[in-house]
């Protein structure tokens, strides 16, 4: 995944980010679900805010997710927190 953050990686980037969205969804594990969240974080743009946002209304992943959207750039994200 380092390399996916790199300069200029905008196509490895985006595999990254469809590979990690599904591992956010109700479906998994609390503890999966968190530290694919903080991946995300580090990686994800707008395309990522709304999924990332839903997860405000979850009491457990509520902090994760207002961290996450704090660190995902861009006005999106802080229109959704």
């Amino acid at each position: 995944m380092s390399e996916a953050g790199r300069p200029d990686a905008d196509d490895d980037r985006a595999a990254v980010i469809r590979a990690l969205a599904p591992y956010i969804t109700k479906d998994r594990p609390p503890a999966l679900r968190r530290e694919a969240l903080w991946l995300l974080a580090d990686l994800a743009g707008d395309e990522s805010v709304d999924a990332v946002a839903a997860l405000l209304a979850e009491a457990d992943l509520r902090e994760d997710a207002r961290m996450a959207l704090d660190h995902i750039p861009g006005e999106k994200s802080l229109a959704a927190l």
